[in-house]
């Protein structure tokens, strides 16, 4: 995985910042970190370096036949983590991720 530079799609650091202070608000440690790769490999290398009691990842609610065909990120955590996952379902609202195999798309979660 890299870490993306600080300059870097701004909105999703500011975002991932608000979060990191919500949580802070209630008492919850957390480090904010916005990386680039495959998602669920590099998920996954984050649970094991930490070590993660948990990860909480959303889902995009793709078809079950796109699942089999491509998998996803999601599945991939819930298959491979040595942790508890908890998957929280996003609306249809929420942008559209590429379909395209291989290609890197954008993945929150959180590793705690």
């Amino acid at each position: 995985h890299t870490v993306i530079p600080q300059r870097a799609n701004l909105p999703a650091r500011k975002r991932l910042e608000r979060l990191r202070q919500t949580l802070g608000a209630d008492g919850i440690v957390t480090e904010a970190l916005q990386l680039a790769g495959f998602p669920a490999p590099t998920i996954l290398e984050q649970v094991e370096a930490l070590p993660a009691d948990y990860v909480v990842i959303g889902s995009h609610g793709h078809s079950a036949l796109y699942e089999l065909v491509l998998g996803s990120t999601t599945s991939g955590v819930l298959k491979r983590a040595g942790c508890p996952v908890v998957v929280v379902p996003s609306s249809r609202k929420r942008r559209r991720v590429s379909s395209r195999p291989g290609a890197r798309t954008r993945t929150e979660a959180i590793i705690a």
